[in-house]
């Protein structure tokens, strides 16, 4: 009985997975081909995360970024995961590229740069406080 209520949900989900990595597949040929541009470069870094290990990812962010220096929807979604992959530095850059390039994405980007900037002091003071 609860198989029969999960399966149609499921199979969406399932859909939608192969669908995604069909398509990832296809711009990390094109990729290698290619330096991928405007829509396909942003759809190519929201699945990398999803199908590449970490590292990998964030050389696909970094290149993304520096192929694409006067896109600041792209500056911002790869400063974003920069971010969210641990590369402060180079998330910061990205977003304050972004927020240069257009300023609808100033107040965003800065709002990102700051709570990434405030978790890490927040973490770095908690640490200190255990060490003594």
């Amino acid at each position: 009985l609860w198989q029969a209520v999960i399966e149609p949900e499921w199979n969406q989900r399932h859909t939608r997975f192969q669908n995604d990595r069909l398509r990832f597949e296809k711009l990390q040929t094109r990729a290698g081909q290619q330096a991928l541009r405007g829509d396909s470069a942003r759809r190519y870094i929201k699945l990398v995360g999803r199908f590449m290990d970490r590292e990998k990812a964030v050389t696909v962010y970094r290149n993304m970024y520096q192929a694409n220096l006067n896109d600041a929807g792209l500056c911002f979604n790869s400063g974003c995961e920069m971010l969210k992959s641990g590369q402060l530095r180079e998330g910061y850059e990205a977003l304050q590229r972004a927020a240069e390039l257009d300023s609808s994405l100033a107040n965003r980007a800065h709002a990102m740069i700051n709570e990434h900037r405030h978790a890490w002091i927040h973490e770095d003071n908690k640490m200190a406080k255990q060490a003594c």
